[in-house]
């Protein structure tokens, strides 16, 4: 069975990936929040 290439990335691209997982992560959290107060909210 063949084995499949792992494909390597460089520092910089792996700091590029880090950088927008964490700002989609800031908008999901910012959306969830938004939703979790309009859903909860007693008025």
């Amino acid at each position: 069975m063949a084995e499949k290439e792992k494909t390597r990335y460089s520092d910089e691209e792996l700091a590029e990936f880090k950088k927008i997982i964490l700002e989609k992560l800031e908008k999901a959290k910012a959306d969830y929040e938004l939703l979790k107060s309009a859903i909860t909210q007693t008025e």
